[in-house]
């Protein structure tokens, strides 16, 4: 079930920013379907509408891209060193039976543990700078297409973020 959640939220979300791409004859609108490059369209919505209304070029794509890319590394290298553990301990476990386990793999697999331990922690504050980027981008997208709401939008999607596609959707038909 959360899996179907999660392929709905991805369409939904792809959907509504590809609609939104097209409306305002954004090059490449089908970046909004890639996985980690539809923070690019995002940041290339929010600089059309700064570009627009400001009369100044924007940088968000770029900044978006590359801070999502650095959140991407974050969120794998922690993914890896959880594979890392299990392989040690599941391993381990194995060639040692459960009764006798060797020195070496208590100390391998506490090291691992405490490196987990600070990815945990000091990954939020490696990935803060994305989700403010991607924050403000998405105001400027809702800023954008509804004005009279984009606090509200943005304020719902930060706290309800399995809302932000519907959210997107409701704004894919208004300029």
């Amino acid at each position: 079930m959360g899996f179907i959640l999660v392929v709905l939220s991805y369409v939904l979300y792809s959907l509504g920013m590809d609609a939104i791409s097209r409306r305002r004859g954004l090059a490449h609108p089908w970046l909004s379907w890639v996985p980690f490059v539809s923070c690019f369209q995002l940041g290339t919505i929010a600089d059309h509408y700064k570009l627009t209304r400001l009369e100044r070029q924007g940088i968000m794509r770029w900044v978006l891209l590359v801070l999502g890319t650095v959140n991407a590394v974050v969120i794998g290298g922690i993914i890896f060193l959880f594979v890392l553990i299990a392989a040690e301990v599941t391993f381990g476990l194995l060639s040692l039976g459960l009764i006798f386990i060797d020195e070496r793999f208590v100390m391998a697999l506490q090291q691992n543990a405490e490196l987990l331990g600070l990815a945990i922690i000091f990954s939020p504050l490696l990935c803060l700078p994305y989700w403010i980027a991607k924050f403000v981008a998405q105001y400027q997208l809702f800023k954008s297409c509804r004005p009279d709401l984009a606090l509200v939008f943005l304020i719902i999607s930060i706290l309800v973020p399995f809302v932000t596609p519907v959210l997107i959707m409701v704004c894919k038909d208004r300029d």
